[in-house]
């Protein structure tokens, strides 16, 4: 139990904030609502894996009961909520604990894996959320913008026009012809260009940033085209 608490007290602030402005986005809540009611959790699982009110309300007084093991004499929160109804604050660390399933008692077992498998399913707007949070964290993000964009279409309209080419020299039975050729060149170095910048303005995050793996996937497809081209 000392165990749990000390998870608890410690979760990452950042982790925390996030799970909670992501169980209000899913509930629709207004900036001054604290609480999940029975009413918004029914009007959730309509839609998704009906319940009844009665098994909401069973649902809701185990995990409040759960809430209390894992931060004890800290639960005056929950003394502000109404009977059938849970904090956002509760909740939020209920979904961030690890095995908490195992708390709960067996006879609303079922019920309770229902309500906290819907409750972690993403929706449109946590993908939005989760998007626009990792490109908040990129170094330089509003010269990033900036310049990023225009870059990316320039590329996509080369990678078209190099694919096109690619197709057509192929039927017209002379890919070696010096047209061709000036043309993938052509397209080769904007592949180039596009790596250097990204690596200049990117600097060491290029290869350790959340993009990583992307980023080193195509600069090695831009290594072995300059090598093909040679």
């Amino acid at each position: 139990s000392g165990r749990t608490s000390s998870y608890v007290d410690d979760l990452d602030t950042m982790r925390l904030g996030r799970e909670k402005r992501r169980l209000r986005n899913l509930f629709r809540l207004g900036a001054r609502q604290t609480c999940v009611t029975q009413d918004d959790l029914y009007s959730l699982l309509l839609a998704r894996s009906p319940m009844s009110l009665v098994a909401i309300a069973s649902v809701i007084a185990e995990l409040k009961s759960i809430y209390k093991t894992l931060k004890p004499g800290k639960t005056w929160q929950e003394g502000q909520a109404p009977v059938n109804a849970i904090t956002v604050d509760a909740l939020a660390v209920l979904l961030l604990t690890p095995n908490v399933l195992g708390r709960v008692h067996s006879d609303v077992i079922d019920d309770v894996v229902q309500v906290i498998s819907v409750l972690q399913v993403q929706t449109v707007d946590d993908v939005v959320d989760q998007a626009t949070r990792v490109a908040s964290n990129q170094p330089a993000t509003m010269t990033t913008m900036r310049w990023e964009w225009p870059l990316n279409v320039i590329v996509s309209v080369t990678v078209i026009v190099n694919l096109t080419a690619m197709g057509i020299s192929l039927d017209s039975g002379d890919p070696e012809h010096e047209g061709w050729v000036a043309l993938e060149a052509l397209c080769v170095a904007v592949f180039v260009a596009e790596a250097a910048i990204k690596i200049w303005y990117s600097r060491d995050n290029y290869f350790r940033g959340d993009a990583a793996y992307w980023n080193l996937a195509d600069f090695v497809i831009t290594v072995i085209s300059v090598f093909e081209l040679g």
